[in-house]
């Protein structure tokens, strides 16, 4: 009877907990980086014109693309596509730790930030 009642059940169609359809879902998602992005450049003391001219590994830049990838779930190549961090390979790999010695000199700097950047994002209503 068991092995029945698995077989019947694993063939239900399953409803999604959130209740999104995929396009609410990454519309959402898209708008809460979109947040993260702004609040990060705001609080590294950036513009968005400046990115361009700042290293592709920029520790600013790694900082916001971790907190992107924490808090939503936006595919690396919008990171590196909003971020111009470049190959999104690299900046996958760039945003996918958070900050610690390995970071280079300014790695406290970075936690700081980041620490601030997800601050701010859990206090927007």
């Amino acid at each position: 009877r068991r092995l029945e009642a698995l077989k019947k059940n694993s063939s239900a169609k399953r409803r999604r907990r959130s209740g999104y359809t995929g396009e609410q879902a990454r519309d959402h998602g898209e708008a809460a980086a979109t947040r993260l992005l702004k609040l990060g450049l705001r609080s590294a003391g950036l513009e968005s014109g400046e990115l361009e001219a700042l290293r592709k590994n920029d520790w600013r830049k790694r900082v916001i693309g971790r907190a992107i990838r924490r808090n939503t779930t936006m595919p690396a190549a919008w990171i590196s596509r909003q971020l111009r961090m470049g190959n999104v390979v690299r900046c996958a790999a760039l945003s996918a730790r958070d900050p610690d010695p390995s970071w280079g000199p300014d790695w406290k700097q970075a936690r700081t930030l980041l620490a601030k950047v997800e601050n701010a994002y859990g206090n927007i209503d």
